[in-house]
């Protein structure tokens, strides 16, 4: 078994501190779109929460990964058995959702692009690289196009497919330019504070919140390319850029050390406060923020606990099989 990268648990674990801000922001604080999209703290989240999520999952997958099929079984099935099983929690059991919208919005998202995305770096490294990531890109746009229902995944995979491709390519690029990558990183989180607090959710509300621009609906077609480029791509780069001098500075004094510990064990429980951490949403108070304070703690402790038992239990069941 390969030693756990502690950096990468490290940048796991801020990816999930993030989803779960924005989550409680969005669910806790307000359910209405029209407060919670201008709250900073949420707008600071979903600026990058997501493609930093799928970037360390293309790296984490790069440096684990094998040639053999029975490496990819093991992982589609480590993420698919939970991830089915809230499946039927959230639809079946809860009836969070009706079944009939599946496909949208499709609950935890994150995990069957994940496995899509893996199954699909698995056979692009037996072709010139890229080309197996291309063919699916591309047909991922095309159901987007001509689909007649909205197909939330072919959506996901066509939005943040480039971000796992660039954490499958970036352990080697690090290897081979490793010393200049804190030059790299500082630009990049210089870049993120500058663009990051003009980040809106979607397109119009982007337009509308440039107060350079009179009229939203008369920008032409080039300056929202421009500007949905800048939103989607530029600013999420940035904003990994900056997670990545994080990590670099933290491991580089030893008084961090505790945060550090703290934030990697976070991380190792990735899987279980994804899929459970909203259910332990409070809204038991009449001061939001004292129900969001107190879920942020629900929301990540108890979820953990899960983990830490279901792995116990796990491990004990092995023991007995062999």
């Amino acid at each position: 078994m390969k030693k756990r990268i502690g950096e990468l648990d490290f940048i796991k674990g801020i990816a999930i501190i993030l989803v779960v801000l924005g989550h409680i922001v969005s669910q806790v604080w307000s359910q209405d779109p029209a407060v919670y999209e201008k709250s900073p703290l949420f707008l600071f989240c979903y600026s990058f929460h997501m493609p930093l999520f799928v970037f360390i999952s293309g790296y984490v997958c790069s440096v684990t990964i094998k040639d053999d099929l029975h490496w990819l079984a093991k992982r589609l099935k480590r993420i698919g058995i939970p991830y089915f099983l809230v499946l039927i929690l959230w639809y079946i059991i809860l009836k969070r959702e009706p079944v009939s919208s599946f496909f949208s919005p499709m609950a935890y998202w994150y995990l069957p692009f994940v496995m899509i995305a893996d199954t699909v770096f698995f056979f692009d490294r037996k072709t010139p690289k890229g080309c197996v990531f291309a063919a699916i890109f591309v047909i991922s746009a095309l159901i987007c196009n001509f689909e007649p229902f909205h197909i939330d995944l072919a959506h996901h995979l066509v939005r943040f497919l480039p971000f796992y491709f660039m954490g499958t390519v970036s352990p080697a690029l690090m290897r081979k330019y490793s010393q200049k990558l804190i030059y790299v990183y500082s630009v990049l989180t210089l870049i993120f504070i500058i663009t990051v607090p003009f980040y809106r959710q979607g397109l119009n509300a982007q337009l509308n919140s440039l107060p350079w621009l009179t009229n939203a609906d008369t920008v032409n077609t080039p300056t929202k390319i421009c500007i949905l480029f800048i939103n989607k791509f530029i600013v999420p780069i940035a904003g990994i850029g900056a997670v990545m001098l994080l990590t670099k500075l933290m491991y580089s004094a030893k008084c961090t050390i505790i945060v550090r510990n703290a934030v990697e064990f976070i991380g190792k429980q990735t899987l279980f406060i994804y899929l459970l951490h909203d259910l332990f949403f409070v809204h038991s108070f009449n001061r939001n923020i004292i129900n969001c304070v107190i879920s942020l703690f629900t929301a990540t402790l108890i979820p953990i606990l899960l983990s830490v038992l279901y792995t116990r239990i796990n491990t004990v069941l092995s023991q007995k099989r062999k």
